[in-house]
């Protein structure tokens, strides 16, 4: 489980420090999200949409949870799909996965 900085509930002079000599980092950080932000144009999808995510990267069970709604859905004849970043794949993309064309390895 990730934990918080040391220095965020320090009170000591190299804390202290630390603080003031990141500041200009997370100016420029806040800077560049709130750019993005003032750029990006929202897209609305054609569909109903269910992102199944969070920050944790592997182990938080998201892709079992995936599986889960998607059977759920299934149960009640609505048809899903997948829509990941292909981690690991061989192929450049995106790509139309095919069952027939394509295995793990690949995608």
């Amino acid at each position: 489980m990730m934990r918080e900085p040391w220095f965020w509930r320090s009170q000591s002079m190299t804390a202290r420090i630390l603080t003031v000599a990141l500041q200009p980092a997370a100016f420029l950080y806040q800077g560049m999200h709130m750019l993005r932000w003032a750029v990006t144009k929202p897209a609305c999808a054609p569909l109903p949409v269910i992102c199944i995510g969070n920050a944790t990267l592997g182990g938080a069970g998201k892709t079992p949870f995936a599986m889960m709604v998607a059977s759920l859905l299934q149960e009640r004849g609505v048809r899903s799909c997948f829509l990941t970043r292909g981690y690991g794949g061989a192929i450049k993309g995106p790509v139309f996965v095919k069952p027939s064309h394509h295995d793990a390895g690949n995608v």
